[in-house]
């Protein structure tokens, strides 16, 4: 951006350029008409009671001066472009002063000395002090030449009084071409300056109105990301609602079930109770087999430190979100040991009554127990079955969610395991053969493994009624998110329009 002094200079030369042209014109024009009125006037015989007046004095020097003006201004312009406004401006000046002595030598000279303030003002015209300086030299010089050098005698004898007049005429009009060249050079720096506060301005304001275009465009970027943001969390939060419900209805029919099933295991844990009773019972009345149990008790033994190893594992496992199905398949394990326990059990009190059959009399009062015995071996055996049915169903429930929890399929292997060693065990038991010195053990350790599953599926309950109500807490988030993503929606589309707005008006400055 130009400063002021460069904008002032630039004024004015184009102020001097225009000033040059018309001057040259005017003086081209002026020659013309004032040589062909001069002719008009010589035709008609009306110049002539000015005996002074001759027209090869008044002609030749003012088409010499055209001429030379005329020259000047198209040779300068087409090949010294660079000089031509300061070149110009001094040729003016300096023909017109020299037209002007030309005339006055041959004209009385109280008709010419005014155009001295004439050649003083269009000086000032040019708004520069060292040209009217020069103006008022050289007219001064030229006026002070023709007053010598007049070929009308009779002027000379003018006096002293006239002449001091005339010097100071000349003198006041020289200080005021002076003084307006000096004002009216000072009205155009003033006027630049103004003009270039204008043009500051402006260019300050339009860099502004960029600016606020540029914020304008940004914010209506902004405001259609924000906007989309918030289409995607909007059917991100209906999706997750509609997760959440399904999530939640699956936790609803598993705290059912396994409340279903806690009151299974309940039943079980009385009937093993009674079995561990009739057992001890048993146990009294079968002291001859105490040597075939302590051949076992070892066996079992080793198979209780197996299964410590097992609830070990059980209750790491139970700590992850899986802990359902593998709970529930825990209990598929225990119950077919159970099932395999009661058979084992059937098949003892059998072959013990084929014992006290073939005793007499004497193996009576052992066949009534072992009658007895089979009797609960058949109830553990029907209790068993609704047991297997039950988890049945509970693991056809936890297929359904298995979407929806954590896959539990990690610990199958370790039960598997653990229904070997029970195998194991059994096989021991027949070994052993007295199978009714260890049922008193067989039945305690199935009370204290229906006493572990009891606390699982208690556990399992927590867990499933917890999270339950998470789901529900989830849920109500889930909608408060949709509500406040449709706010955020309506939000940015309400910015979206305010930007668009902002630019539009901002496009219209």
């Amino acid at each position: 951006m130009q400063n002021v002094e460069e904008l002032f200079n630039e004024n004015l030369q184009q102020y001097q350029k225009g000033l040059n042209e018309a001057i040259a014109k005017y003086c081209i024009i002026g020659g013309v008409m004032g040589v062909a009125f001069y002719i008009f006037m010589k035709v008609v015989g009306i110049m002539s009671i000015f005996k002074w007046v001759n027209l090869l004095y008044f002609c030749i020097p003012v088409l010499i001066g055209l001429l030379v003006i005329g020259m000047s201004y198209i040779v300068l312009k087409k090949y010294y472009s660079h000089l031509y406004i300061k070149a110009l401006k001094y040729i003016v000046v300096t023909v017109a002063c020299i037209n002007q002595f030309a005339i006055s030598v041959f004209i009385p000279y109280r008709d010419i000395w005014g155009v001295v303030v004439l050649i003083f003002f269009v000086c000032s015209f040019y708004l520069e002090r060292r040209l009217v300086l020069y103006g008022i030299c050289l007219g001064s010089a030229v006026a002070i030449l023709s007053f010598y050098l007049n070929t009308c005698p009779e002027e000379l004898s003018m006096s002293v009084a006239d002449i001091a007049t005339r010097v100071q005429v000349v003198s006041f009009g020289a200080i005021a071409a002076f003084i307006s060249a000096i004002l009216g050079r000072k009205l155009l720096y003033k006027s630049c300056v103004n003009e270039f506060n204008v043009s500051k301005s402006l260019s300050d304001l339009k860099q502004v109105v960029e600016k606020v275009k540029e914020v304008s465009e940004r914010i209506t970027e902004s405001s259609s990301y924000i906007s989309a943001l918030a289409n995607q969390q909007q059917k991100a939060s209906e999706m997750t609602a509609t997760n959440t419900s399904q999530i939640l209805e699956g936790a609803v029919k598993t705290v059912e079930n396994v409340k279903d099933s806690e009151d299974l295991i309940n039943s079980l844990n009385m009937e093993i109770q009674s079995m561990k009773n009739e057992a001890d019972s048993a146990h009294e009345k079968s002291a001859k087999l105490k040597g075939t149990a302590d051949k076992g008790k070892y066996s079992i033994d080793s198979a209780v430190e197996k299964m410590e190893g097992i609830k070990a594992s059980a209750i790491v496992t139970s700590r992850s979100a899986k802990e359902l199905d593998i709970k529930a398949q825990k209990i598929d394990v225990i119950v077919a040991g159970i099932q395999g326990i009661a058979n084992q059990t059937n098949l003892l009190s059998l072959n013990a009554s084929i014992e006290a059959a073939r005793a007499g009399e004497h193996g009576k009062g052992f066949a009534i127990v072992a009658g007895e015995i089979r009797k609960l071996a058949e109830q553990s055996q029907k209790s068993l079955n609704d047991i297997t049915t039950t988890l049945k169903e509970i693991f056809n429930h936890g297929q359904k969610v298995d979407d929806l929890v954590i896959k539990v399929d990690e610990g199958v292997q370790i039960i598997k395991m653990s229904k070997d060693y029970y195998q194991n065990i059994i096989e021991d038991l027949e070994i052993t053969g007295s199978s009714l010195s260890n049922m008193k053990e067989i039945s305690e350790k199935q009370l204290s493994y229906s006493k572990i599953v009891s606390n699982y599926i208690s556990q399992v309950s927590e867990t499933t009624q917890m999270t339950s109500e998470n789901l529900e807490s989830t849920s109500a988030a889930t909608e408060e998110t949709f509500a406040s993503s449709e706010e955020l929606l309506n939000s940015a589309n309400m910015l979206n329009n305010i930007a668009k707005e902002l630019n539009k008006t901002v496009s219209s400055i």
